[in-house]
């Protein structure tokens, strides 16, 4: 077995890139199981088959990437594995495989929600902001923007949604025009990637 303890933090982002796709040729082509420390997610999600999240000593969530990312246990887990807005909703019906929330004052109806909530529940949302729209028009909700990051591949927006800071990422490389701040937009989320989790107690 092989125990690796963060060893590409003091290296620069473009040869740790490097680094880890050499890393992870080594461990295919010689079959070395590894047991690999990291707190950067990128790392995590690149050379692992099966991630463990721990928090303060306890572990959160077992799983493969895809399972991390996309079906997070809590919140802790969906922070720390990748990036997320969270959004706080309250549950109108769950019935028939659908749940329906209350979020921003506007109403979304959700498919493929494995948990059971009760009626008037008040539940958090995980939404990424690859799986977050900002439209000039036609999407659910109003907000404004107030930043706007040409970052090359994508480009960033925070936009604020009735009182709260969402962040979306347009991808298609055929905009080359940003939003302005304060500029009016509509928002929409990707519903069937959303998932949904039952409101974290917060200690006083």
């Amino acid at each position: 077995m092989l125990l690796m303890d963060e060893p590409l933090s003091n290296l620069d982002a473009k040869l740790r890139e490097e680094m880890r796709t050499e890393i992870r040729r080594i461990q295919k082509e010689m079959n070395i199981t590894s047991v690999y420390v990291t707190h950067d997610q990128i790392e995590a999600m690149t050379l692992s088959d099966r991630i463990v999240v721990m928090n303060q000593g306890i572990i959160e969530q077992i799983g493969t990437p895809v399972e991390m990312y996309r079906f997070p246990n809590n919140r802790f887990v969906a922070n720390f594995i990748g990036r997320a807005n969270f959004v706080t909703g309250i549950v109108q019906e769950q019935k028939d495989g659908k749940l329906t929330v209350k979020v921003l004052d506007e109403v979304l109806t959700l498919k493929n929600i494995k948990r059971e909530f009760a009626e008037k529940e008040e539940v958090t949302l995980v939404v990424r902001p690859e799986m977050t729209r900002v439209k000039k028009t036609n999407e659910l909700f109003k907000g404004v923007i107030r930043r706007a990051v040409y970052l090359g591949d994508v480009i960033e927006y925070d936009v604020e949604v009735n009182g709260q800071l969402i962040t979306g990422l347009e991808s298609d490389p055929y905009i080359m025009e940003l939003f302005a701040e304060g500029e009016q937009v509509t928002v929409g989320f990707a519903e069937g990637c959303i998932q949904v989790l039952p409101k974290e107690k917060t200690n006083a």
